[in-house]
């Protein structure tokens, strides 16, 4: 007959109260020497928990939800894994969703989650969030939303909440001030999607450092990309032939689709032309010329996304902030002085 709560509390000399505690890592006020005097039992006696009855006596289900815009870029993956990994060891599953950076997925992906009583949700909006009034519709579910959820990386226009996120415009600043610092003077722009929160950022950083330099932005030397490599290779077309020396690109896979047309137009990088991109993806180090690139904490950036889920779900509180993380450069041999 398999062990109950009610038993291991009989034998420990506990309440039942106690050993849910201490069973569902929620033992913050229980003696070290309780906790390990229930877990020992515990493993004798080969318990495994009723997630159900669990769930109904604690009101948790354990479970939280991730909403990523797009699976196939890499920093969206390294900064699932780091939630995956911190919330795993607070005893919670996490649900993984993929919006292909289309609203109508994303609000009901929200939507399932709250139906399965998720306990928090991490967000990261489409790109195109902002666009037009793409906005409301999330806007009308998160306002009614009774699960505490997070917003990552993505702002989203009218929804003021808890939001974890870089300083995406002093990167753009910090990857554009290189650029000049090493003599370019001729610098080009692929930037992401202008409507979405970060990149428009990032450009605002570039045009900061160009402004502050007293160098020319003409229109030939900005593109508007999407994050893909393809859309870095058309802007790459467009920048080289107005004459650049340099390309900030906001991020890594448009910076490789630079460095890809680069080489088809036998251009030397950096010699010719120097290339810095944004996120520190790991295939950055692999490509034929090892990329410079703006790197983001996301160690430290997914880890409190969870700290403020957590808090939020032991505590009910209306209190909500902006949480910024400082990006910062990392140089390989993508650049190089302007000769």
């Amino acid at each position: 007959m398999a062990v109950t709560i009610h038993d291991i509390a009989r034998i420990a000399g506990v309440s039942a109260t106690t050993v849910s505690l201490v069973l569902n890592s929620d033992s913050n006020r229980i003696s070290e020497k309780t906790k390990q005097k229930i877990l020992a039992i515990a493993k004798e006696y080969n318990y495994t928990p009723n997630r159900i009855a669990v769930s109904l006596a604690t009101k948790k289900t354990y479970t939280m939800g991730l909403i990523l815009p797009d699976l196939s870029n890499l920093y969206f993956s390294e900064l699932a894994g780091i939630i995956e990994k911190t919330i795993h060891k607070r005893g919670y599953s996490l649900f993984l969703c993929n919006s292909s950076e289309n609203i109508e997925k994303c609000t009901r992906y929200i939507t399932d989650m709250e139906r399965r009583c998720v306990d928090g949700i991490f967000i990261i909006p489409p790109g195109c969030i902002n666009y037009g009034e793409n906005y409301i519709a999330m806007q009308n579910i998160l306002n009614n939303c009774k699960i505490p959820y997070i917003i990552i990386e993505r702002a989203i226009h009218n929804v003021f909440h808890d939001f974890v996120t870089s300083d995406n415009d002093v990167g753009g600043y910090i990857a554009t001030k290189h650029l000049i610092e090493l003599g370019h003077k001729k610098i080009g722009c692929i930037t992401g999607p202008l409507t979405e929160y970060g990149a428009l950022r990032r450009f605002e950083g570039y045009e900061s450092a160009m402004q502050e330099y007293n160098l020319p932005i003409p229109k030939s030397y900005v593109f508007e990309g999407d994050f893909h490599i393809e859309s870095g290779i058309a802007g790459a077309r467009q920048l080289i032939a107005s004459g650049v020396s340099a390309v900030f690109a906001g991020n890594d896979m448009m910076a490789i689709g630079v460095l890809q047309e680069a080489v088809k137009q036998n251009i030397p990088v950096p010699h010719e032309l120097s290339i810095v991109g944004y996120d520190n993806n790991p295939i950055t180090k692999l490509v034929s010329v090892p990329l410079t690139t703006i790197g983001q904490p996301v160690e430290l950036m997914g880890r409190r996304a969870c700290e403020i889920i957590l808090d939020k779900i032991n505590s009910v509180s209306d209190l909500h902030r902006d949480y910024y993380f400082s990006p910062f450069l990392i140089q390989r041999k993508s650049t190089s002085e302007l000769k």
